[in-house]
Order: C-alpha cells, then sequence, then structure tokens
C-alpha cells in the first residue's frame, strides 16, 4: 500500500458540524474528517469530467470514491516546530493528569494497583498531540465562536433578537491527512489533479465560512506502513488505540460497540488467543450528509477516536498481520477515514506534559502603525459590545424566570416608555419616574433584586473587566495596554456610555417579547 499526504490549510473560519444537542448550537469538529475530504475530491472529479448526475457509471469515479479502493484519512493539525511541520494524532483516552496537575501525565492503562491504592483523581487530556520518548506534547486547535441572526425562510430578512451561534475552526491553521491506495491509482490521482487548489469545505460555503488552501504535498506515491513506526508485545500484552472513529458491524449487520463484536473482529483478522483485558472508551454517533442525495446518511454507532485498548495474547503472532491490519485499518466506511488503528504506540506508564516547541517572533521595535491601532481597536469594541449584548439577553432570561414566580414583568406600555427614555437621552434616569411606575419596577423582582435594581446597577467598567477576565479573553487585555490602544484604560466615555445604553436597551427589548409572547 502507498500514500499520498495531503495539507489543508484555513483561510477563513471553518465549520464541520457536529451534533451537540443544542438547537441554537452549531459545533464544529476539531479536524476535517476523511468523509469531507473523500467528497471534495470527488466533486473535483465530478467537475474536470462533466459527469454531472452519472458519475457512478465510471469505472475510475467508481473504483476510487464508491468501491473503496483509495481511502481518505482524517486530517489532523500539525505543529509549527522551528520551521518544522510535525503531525499530531488523537491523544489516547487513557492519558490523563492529575486534577491541579497538568505537568505529570499517567497512562492508566498501565496502571499498576500500587497506583490504584494512590486514590489520584485524574483527567482526560483528549485533543491531538505527539509522544516522544516520555514526553507528551499537546497541540490545541483554535476555535471561535460566532453569532448570527436567525432568518426567516419565507422572507429572507432576519428575525429580530432571535440568534444562534456558529462554533468554527480559525484561520491560519494547517491540518494533514493522507490518501491510501495502490501505487498506479495514486500516480493517475496525482496527475489528475495537481498540486494545490483554492476549494470551500464544510458548512456554510456560500457565506463567510469553509475557503481553504488544499495542497498534495507529496511529490509522488510512498510507501506506506502506519501511522507510527514500530510496535512491540511485552509479557504477553500489547496496545492497540484509534487514530479515528471506528464504525463496527455484528453479525445482523448493525453497528455496536460492544467489546465482545470487537475482539471476535481481532480474533479474526489476528488470533485466536486474544482478549481485551483493559479498555477506555468513548462512544458518539456519526452521521454524514451528502449533498448529491441532499440528504444525511443513516446515523450509525461508533468507537471515538482517542479509544484504546490493552490486549492479552496468549499465543504467538504474527507480526505482518499485524502490519497489515494497521494498514487497511478496522470496521467499516474505512474509505471515509475510519476505523484507522495503531498496534504498540502506548508503552510505557508514565509521561511528562510539555508544549511544542515553536519559533517566538520577534516583536517589532517601531510603534504599531496607526491604521492597525485603528483595526484593532474597533475589533474590541465590536467584540466587548456583542460580549454586553449576550450579557444582557443571559441576564433577562434568568431575572424573568424568578420574577415570574412573583408578580410577573411591568406593562409592556412602561417598558417602552424606558426605552424610549434611553434612546432619547442615551440614559435611564428612574429616580424621576412616577410613583406608579416606580412601584411595577420595585413589585417585579427575582430571588436577589428588584427590576429597579437589576436597570439601575448597571456598570459599564466593571463589565468591561469581568469580559477581560475571563481566561480566553486575557490576552485581549494585554493587547489593549499596548501603547496607543489603551483606549478602555484611559476612559472612552462615550463608548462606556454606548455599552450601557446597549445593555439596557437590549435588556428592555428582550422584556418587551417575552410580555408580546404572552411571558413565553
Amino acid at each position: 500500500m502507498h500514500r499520498l499526504a495531503y495539507r489543508i490549510t484555513t483561510l477563513s473560519p471553518v465549520l464541520i458540524t457536529t451534533n451537540v444537542g443544542d438547537t441554537n448550537m452549531v459545533a464544529t469538529s476539531e479536524y476535517i474528517p476523511g468523509s469531507s475530504v473523500l467528497g471534495l475530491f470527488a466533486g473535483k472529479f465530478v467537475t474536470k469530467k462533466s459527469l454531472r448526475h452519472d458519475a457512478h457509471k465510471d469505472n475510475t469515479f467508481y473504483n476510487w470514491f464508491l468501491k473503496g479502493d483509495l481511502r481518505f484519512t482524517n486530517a489532523y493539525i500539525v505543529s509549527h516546530e522551528d520551521d518544522k511541520i510535525k503531525n499530531n494524532l488523537p491523544v489516547p483516552l487513557s492519558l490523563q493528569h492529575e486534577k491541579g496537575n497538568e505537568t505529570d501525565v499517567y497512562d492508566l492503562l498501565y496502571a499498576d494497583e500500587d497506583f490504584a491504592k494512590q486514590n489520584k483523581q485524574t483527567c482526560i487530556i483528549g485533543g491531538f498531540g505527539k509522544i516522544e520518548g516520555k514526553n507528551l506534547y499537546k497541540q490545541d486547535v483554535k476555535k471561535a465562536l460566532n453569532f448570527h441572526h436567525q432568518r426567516d425562510p419565507q422572507t429572507g430578512t432576519s428575525k429580530e433578537g432571535l440568534f444562534f451561534n456558529y462554533e468554527s475552526i480559525n484561520t491560519h491553521q494547517t491540518f494533514e491527512g493522507c490518501i491510501l491506495g495502490e501505487e498506479k491509482y495514486l500516480k493517475d490521482f496525482l496527475g489528475l489533479f495537481g498540486k494545490e487548489d483554492i476549494v470551500y469545505i464544510g458548512r456554510s460555503k456560500n457565506a463567510q465560512y469553509g475557503k481553504v488552501m488544499l495542497e498534495i504535498i507529496s511529490q509522488e506515491p510512498e510507501i506506506f506502513v502506519s501511522e507510527i513506526e514500530g510496535f512491540e508485545t511485552k509479557n504477553g500484552e500489547l496496545s492497540l488505540t484509534f487514530l479515528s472513529d471506528a464504525v463496527i458491524y455484528n453479525e445482523s449487520g448493525f453497528s455496536t460497540t460492544d467489546l465482545t463484536e470487537l475482539e471476535n473482529v481481532l480474533k479474526k483478522d489476528l488470533v485466536s488467543g486474544i482478549r481485551i483485558k483493559k479498555a477506555f472508551i468513548r462512544t458518539g454517533e456519526v452521521e454524514n450528509f451528502l449533498s448529491i442525495w441532499r440528504l444525511k446518511k443513516p446515523s450509525e454507532t461508533c468507537f471515538l477516536a482517542g479509544s484504546c485498548f490493552l490486549l492479552d495474547i496468549d499465543e504467538k503472532i504474527d507480526n505482518d498481520k499485524i502490519r497489515e491490519l494497521q494498514k487497511k485499518g478496522i470496521g467499516e466506511r474505512r474509505n471515509e477515514g475510519f476505523g484507522r488503528i495503531v498496534f504498540g504506540w502506548q508503552k510505557e506508564d508514565c509521561f511528562t506534559r510539555r508544549d511544542p516547541v515553536t519559533k517566538k517572533v520577534k516583536r517589532p521595535e517601531r510603534d504599531i502603525p496607526s491604521k492597525t491601532k485603528e483595526i484593532v481597536i474597533n475589533v474590541v469594541k465590536d467584540f466587548i459590545q456583542k460580549q454586553v449584548e449576550l450579557k444582557a439577553l443571559n441576564d433577562v432570561k434568568e431575572f424573568v424566570r424568578e420574577a415570574q414566580k412573583n408578580k410577573g414583568l411591568p406593562s409592556k406600555s412602561l417598558i417602552g416608555r424606558l426605552e424610549s427614555m434611553v434612546k432619547r437621552t442615551g440614559d435611564m434616569d428612574l429616580a424621576n419616574l412616577r410613583k406608579t411606575a416606580k412601584d411595577q419596577l420595585e413589585d417585579c423582582r427575582s430571588a436577589s433584586q428588584t427590576l429597579f435594581d437589576f436597570l439601575n446597577e448597571f456598570n459599564s467598567k466593571k463589565m468591561i473587566e469581568e469580559i477581560f477576565s475571563k481566561t480566553g479573553n486575557k490576552n485581549l487585555k494585554k493587547l489593549c495596554n499596548e501603547k496607543g490602544i489603551e483606549f478602555l484604560l484611559e476612559g472612552d466615555m462615550s463608548y462606556v456610555q454606548n455599552l450601557y445604553c446597549t445593555y439596557l436597551l437590549t435588556s428592555l427589548s428582550a422584556m418587551r417579547r417575552i410580555l408580546k409572547k404572552g411571558g413565553d
């Protein structure tokens, strides 16, 4: 078996949808699935050959993309280390660190009774990384959360006040995978598709998402043995690690995560004297969308990438069989990147976790250009304003839930007058309201405060500090301390006042819509 390595670099945010069970949230996978890469090249093939709806009748198309003579593995995030690119793989689930101490990493696949007696509380590391000697190098995938208005499919306009969230992979990140198959197929493949192209992948390709640079980085097909070189059995034991999700069918043809069925597959492909001694697994469901069908494939249960097993082997095993199984993978839908495995990758009981060695960029000595300052300030302002809007919606949601247990919200007319006051004056002078209006605001209360206090006590500067204090935003605060960008620290009063109005108007508008819908 041979391989061609391919590389995908994100030029815009990329959204590879995954199900999180939240109707208002579209989450993304942290890697590029082989099924997406297969579909991308299949689409390019159809375009080049002008095949349209009868592509399956073309022998080459059938062999490469339907029969499975070519296998497209997942593309995982790479690390840039001293001008070199190094590949990463899903971290095995048995690799865990002690709570409060991320430096020492234990492989519970090899944990003995002495370790169990220590009663250490451990956490799964997850994500992607590489093991070199007794060091585990972790590489994170950078993601962002984007807010969008929901759209009315009939009118094509935005629905006021209704939002949904897109989680996406950030730009300028690189992922690598490979295409496996016979040498002659791969040579033909390389000759047809060339070296690089700008393509679109994932969801919302017609909007702002999905633009990537696709490169085939192999000059010619290379001999493929495994994603990880070398393996060894020790005292009749051997580790098995899933490098991608794996779909295993039982005798009835249904997908399953029953360990007995996995054992049967291993006995059939390796030796009969094999059993699973220890396992660390996570299960999930895989569900793909086929654009040519305009339908989803049936959902199937699978072992998730990173699941790992300690195998007990009580008879001599043929190493050639192990190598062959590593090449072809295990289970179903292997042409889409499922079932990638490696034997003997895990063999140590303890590691030290380290950050990847990255090349440090030297800070420019000259001042930040004025245009750059302007762009950064606008980006930061926009980000903070969105955070304030989101806080207002969440605060109203919590407040109303409690208030409806008591006397409910004030009248729509009062809320409308308060909105008009903020729009007209840029402020809310609650102290000068009439007594009847004040009474309504005082009577409406949550478990801890009245609506009067809720509207009166918002502090824009305090809100900014809360936003900066969040773990993911600390670099944002550091950026705002740069010379020429310290507008929040020096005090941009017009902007602070605008945040105050944004919070109040968002809160009042949400309350008015709740009243309009009868308190729902």
